[in-house]
C-alpha cells in the first residue's frame, strides 16, 4: 500500500528531509494551556493538543538522532501538517480495528514504546531528550505515557491497514477501476493513474538522480502530463480504428518490449520489481496489463507515422528543385582552416590587423597562441578540415572562397567574430542528381510524414477537456478520508500553528 499507517513517521520525515532546513524559533506559549487546547474531534471527543505536541517532539528526536536540522518556516508548516494528518488518521483507523473487534497484544505495545524510549535517550543524551520535549510543553512523564498509548494505537491502526491491504488483493479492480479523474466524458481509472504515476516517478529519477517533487504545484503539473498521456495513447488507438490502420501484435510486442527496458533499469529481481509497484497499488501482471495498452498507443503512433509517410508521393522535379537549393550538400570539396573567435567586432578587427599579412601555417599558430587565453576570445583553434556541411553557412562561404594561405576579414555568425586562416583546399566533385534523387525523395517523404503526423497529432489533442482533481489522493488517503466522516471528524487545524 501506499501509505500504511505504520509508516507514516517514517514517510513524514523521510519528505521533510528533502526540504530546505534551518535552525529553531522559539514562541512564548504556555505550556498548560496549549496542551489543553482541541486540535480536533472523533465522534465528538476532544483530541488535546498535547497528543499533537507529543507526536511533534517525537518526529524532532528522530531528527536529531539523524543529525538532521530542525525545519522553520514553510517547511515547518508543512511538517506540522502531515503530522496533525498523520495522527488524525492513526486515530481513526484504531478506532476503526476496536469497532471492528480486532485485539493486539498491549503489553508488547507497551514494552516496544519503552524500548523506543531507551533507544532516544541514550541516542541523544539526557539533556538533549528533555530539552526537545520542554521545546514541545512536554515532560518526560507526560511523554512516556503518551509513547505507550500511542504505540497501542498505531498497532490498532495497522490492524485497519492491513485488512485493507488484504481487501485490495482479494479485489484490486475494487480500487483500480474506480474513476479519478476524466478526459472529455472519458473516465481515467486508478489503475491507468497508478501505473502512469510510476513511470512518472521512474523516468524523473532517471533523468534528475532525485526523487520527484510531491508538492502541490508539481503534482499538478505532474498529473497534467499523466491525464495527456493517457489521452495521446487512446486517441492514436482510435485514430489507427477509425482509419482502419493495422497495428500488429508484434509491433505491440515490440514496443512494449521498450518500455519494459524502465523498469530492468532500476530493479535487479522480482521481488524489487513488486515492491516498487506494490506501492502504486499495482502488480506485476497489472502494471503488464496497463504497459500492453501503453505499448498498443506507442505502436499505432509508429503505424500513423508510416501511414502519412507512405501516403506522401515526391515528384522527380521536387526533387531536383530540394537538390538544387542544397547543392552544398553534394559537393565533397574540403578545406582546411584556422581561426580565432572572438565577441566583439573591434576585438575581431584588431586580430585581423595583425594577421592579415601572414601567409604560413605556422605564423598564424603563434597568434592562435598568443589570444587563446586572452579575455574576450571565445576559441582559437585548428580547424582541421572539413566540408561545406560542417560548419554554419557565413563562415563556410568566407573559408571556401577564401585562397590558400589567406586571412579573411572578420566573419559575423551567431557565435561571434572569427578571423580565419585558410592553409589548404581539397577541391571535389559533386555527386550528380541522378545518385542522390531516391535518397533526396526518402529525406522529402519524412519531411513531409511528419509533417502531416503532427497535423494530426494537433488535430487529436485540440479542444479536449480533462477534468483533473485538485488533489488525486492514494486509495489508503481516500479511505481515511471516508472514516473521518464515518467518525465525524471536526478538525480546527489552525491550532497547531500556534
Amino acid at each position: 500500500m501506499k501509505k500504511p499507517i505504520k509508516l507514516f513517521l517514517l514517510a513524514i520525515i523521510l519528505l521533510i528531509s528533502t526540504l530546505e532546513l534551518s535552525g529553531c524559533a522559539l514562541i512564548n506559549v504556555n505550556p498548560e494551556r496549549d496542551n489543553a487546547e482541541v486540535i480536533a474531534k472523533v465522534n465528538g471527543e476532544d483530541i488535546k493538543k498535547s497528543d499533537y505536541n507529543n507526536y511533534l517532539a517525537l518526529v524532532q528526536m528522530n531528527y536529531e538522532s539523524g543529525d538532521q536540522q530542525w525545519p522553520t518556516g514553510k517547511d515547518l508548516t508543512t511538517l506540522k501538517e502531515n503530522l496533525y494528518d498523520s495522527l488524525l488518521q492513526q486515530i481513526v483507523f484504531a478506532k476503526k480495528a476496536k469497532d471492528n473487534g480486532d485485539t493486539i497484544d498491549e503489553a508488547k505495545a507497551v514494552s516496544d514504546a519503552d524500548e523506543q524510549i531507551t533507544t532516544l535517550q541514550e541516542e541523544l543524551g539526557e539533556d538533549k531528550y528533555e530539552k526537545i520535549l520542554t521545546d514541545n510543553y512536554s515532560n518526560p512523564d507526560d511523554f512516556k505515557k503518551w509513547m505507550e498509548e500511542n504505540s497501542k494505537q498505531q498497532e490498532y491502526s495497522t490492524k485497519t491497514t492491513d485488512k485493507f491491504e488484504d481487501d485490495f488483493k482479494a479485489d484490486p479492480k475494487k480500487i483500480l477501476d474506480q474513476a479519478v479523474g476524466k478526459i472529455n466524458d472519458t473516465d481515467v481509472t486508478r489503475g491507468q493513474y497508478e501505473y502512469r504515476l510510476a513511470d512518472e516517478a521512474l523516468n524523473y529519477y532517471m533523468s534528475n538522480q532525485t526523487t520527484m517533487p510531491t508538492d502541490e504545484e508539481s503534482m499538478k503539473e505532474t498529473n497534467k502530463t499523466i491525464f495527456e498521456n493517457i489521452d495521446k495513447t487512446d486517441a492514436n488507438i482510435k485514430y489507427c480504428e477509425d482509419n482502419k490502420i493495422d497495428i500488429t501484435d508484434e509491433e505491440i510486442t515490440t514496443a512494449q518490449d521498450s518500455l519494459k527496458q524502465n523498469l530492468s533499469y532500476f530493479f535487479q529481481d522480482d521481488s524489487q520489481t513488486e515492491n516498487f509497484l506494490q506501492s502504486y497499488y499495482l502488480t506485476k501482471a497489472t502494471y503488464d496489463d496497463y504497459q500492453k495498452q501503453q505499448a498498443k498507443g506507442d505502436a499505432a503512433e509508429e503505424a500513423i507515422k508510416k501511414k502519412c509517410k507512405d501516403d506522401i508521393d515526391v515528384s522527380d522535379q521536387e526533387a531536383e528543385t530540394y537538390y538544387n537549393d542544397h547543392s552544398d550538400e553534394y559537393d565533397t570539396s574540403k578545406v582546411s582552416a584556422m581561426h580565432i573567435l572572438t565577441e566583439d567586432e573591434d576585438a575581431a578587427n584588431s586580430i585581423y590587423d595583425e594577421a592579415k599579412d601572414i601567409t604560413t601555417k605556422e605564423d598564424f599558430q603563434k597568434l592562435v597562441d598568443k589570444y587563446k587565453d586572452v579575455e574576450g576570445v571565445k576559441e582559437a583553434t585548428d580547424l582541421g578540415e572539413f566540408d561545406k556541411k560542417t560548419m554554419v553557412q557565413e563562415f563556410t562561404d568566407a573559408a571556401f572562397n577564401a585562397e590558400p594561405n589567406t586571412v579573411t576579414q572578420p566573419v559575423k555568425t551567431e557565435f561571434g567574430y572569427h578571423v580565419i586562416y585558410v592553409y589548404d583546399k581539397n577541391p571535389g566533385e559533386t555527386t550528380p542528381f541522378t545518385s542522390v534523387k531516391e535518397d533526396i525523395k526518402s529525406t522529402l517523404k519524412d519531411e513531409k510524414g511528419e509533417e502531416e503526423f503532427n497535423k494530426i497529432e494537433d488535430d487529436l489533442t485540440k479542444n479536449v477537456h480533462y477534468d483533473i482533481p485538485d488533489d488525486i489522493k492514494s486509495p489508503l488517503e481516500e479511505y481515511a478520508s471516508q472514516l473521518e466522516e464515518e467518525y465525524k471528524v471536526e478538525k480546527f487545524e489552525n491550532r497547531i500553528r500556534a
